[in-house]
């Protein structure tokens, strides 16, 4: 798999260098917002949960960085994991926003933003299946390079009365 003809691992590095950068202008905008912003009390506790989503995501997106630049599979899973359930999150608020906007006052607009919801939604599971294949795909070249019985050869040892052993060269 591959996003617009470019290398699988190529995409990994683009995919997880703007989800860095992107990570950290999200934070940056919601500490500025959270510090100027100091009268409403549900608007000060959603600011704190974006925040802190934030930097959630600057944590993961940095092990992303080094899962793809140093091929190690096990670097880039905790970010499929926060994907995964951000999107989640993102469907379920989204349904929930539509269905309580439609009750309240159906209006055509509200469709359309449902409908761009959707679709960043879609690309964000798009992204995240691209970057899932990245793992597999470092995974099983992980477990071929690293593997157990890798340069074995059957030895005759005559301790073993002319039992084949193996020995590692």
């Amino acid at each position: 798999m591959s996003l617009c003809c470019i290398n699988l691992k190529t995409t990994g590095k683009i995919i997880s260098w703007t989800s860095l950068v992107v990570s950290l202008a999200f934070t940056i905008l919601n500490c500025i917002l959270l510090h100027n912003y100091k009268s409403s009390d549900e608007l000060i506790y959603g600011l704190s949960v974006m925040v802190t989503i934030g930097l959630l995501d600057i944590i993961f997106s940095g092990l992303l960085v080094l899962g793809t630049i140093m091929e190690r599979n096990l670097l880039i899973l905790p970010w499929l994991i926060f994907s995964a359930n951000l999107l989640a999150l993102c469907t379920v608020i989204n349904l929930y926003w539509v269905i309580i906007n439609m009750a309240i006052s159906p209006q055509f607009h509200e469709i359309g933003y449902f409908f761009l919801r959707l679709i960043l939604i879609g690309f964000g599971v798009y992204i995240t299946s691209v970057i899932y294949s990245l793992y597999k795909q470092i995974k099983h070249s992980n477990k071929q390079k690293y593997s157990l019985n890798q340069g074995a050869i059957p030895m005759s040892n005559p301790a073993t009365n002319g039992n084949a052993s193996f020995v590692k060269v």
